[in-house]
């Protein structure tokens, strides 16, 4: 009997879990989603989170979509759901790569301009 009750307090513990990594997922999803309309459709509130702030990247925002995608398929035991996770984990951590270098020796990679161009001159931006 004692064994069963501490099986279903982990039961709960692995659910609580899951149930927070899923929220997480959800949560960095919608976060990268709204940041690409806002850059779609020139909303500032969408791309900033706050009036006084920068703008994220475009190019941060699809690495977020791609986070809370990993995350989602990191729940999932499948061997597709692993080659899709250690994919997107490429992705992010070549965009995150070639961001550094491109910002620590001054290169002009273009890498934060891929989805979406700045007009020159941008305040609050690497112009």
């Amino acid at each position: 009997m004692h064994l069963n009750t501490s099986f279903q307090k982990f039961s709960r513990i692995t659910f609580s879990f899951s149930a927070f990594a899923t929220i997480a997922s959800i949560v960095t999803m919608l976060t990268g989603l709204f940041v690409l309309i806002g850059w779609q459709f020139d909303i500032t509130i969408l791309k900033t989170f706050a009036l006084s702030a920068d703008t994220m990247k475009p190019n941060t925002a699809a690495c977020f979509l791609f986070a809370g995608l990993a995350l989602i398929f990191l729940q999932r035991s499948y061997y597709f759901a692993n080659s899709i996770v250690r994919f997107l984990a490429l992705v992010i951590m070549l965009v995150g790569i070639l961001s550094l270098f491109q910002n620590l020796f001054g290169w002009d990679i273009g890498i934060d301009e891929i989805l979406f161009r700045e007009p020159k001159g941008t305040i609050g931006t690497s112009h």
